[in-house]
């Protein structure tokens, strides 16, 4: 998966749910962050999403 840092992505997830994000980068303990939803200030770990398994992803228009 190749993420730009400040995109935003949408990620089909292996239940069928989708979860959007904007890419953040990694912090200084080197987790994978992303906010999301993008614009909400919520920090999520991205991996530990991501592990849970997904089928596909793409970029999306980030909010304004």
């Amino acid at each position: 998966m190749r993420l730009g840092i400040g995109l935003c992505y949408a990620v089909l997830m292996a239940d069928g749910s989708v979860v959007t994000f904007r890419f953040l980068g990694q912090d200084a303990k080197g987790t994978v962050i992303a906010e999301s939803p993008p614009g909400s200030g919520t920090h999520i770990d991205l991996l530990a999403l991501l592990n849970k398994g997904y089928k596909a992803y793409w970029e999306i228009d980030c909010p304004k």
